[in-house]
């Protein structure tokens, strides 16, 4: 098995250069959670919260 290629690499560092993404990773590290409480507690709306889970 081989491990991610640069291409990868490239792709999942560009999505968490986001800092609202990094804000949801920073709560989803705490556990799973609802959309519709994540995005209270981030102070974003549950569409743009699930846009970004996407």
């Amino acid at each position: 098995m081989t491990g991610p290629t640069g291409d990868d690499l490239g792709e999942i560092f560009g999505a968490l250069a986001n800092p609202l993404r990094l804000r949801i990773m920073a709560e989803l590290a705490n556990g799973r959670d609802y959309v519709s409480h994540l995005a209270r507690e981030i102070g974003v709306s549950r569409p743009l919260l699930h846009m970004h889970l996407r």
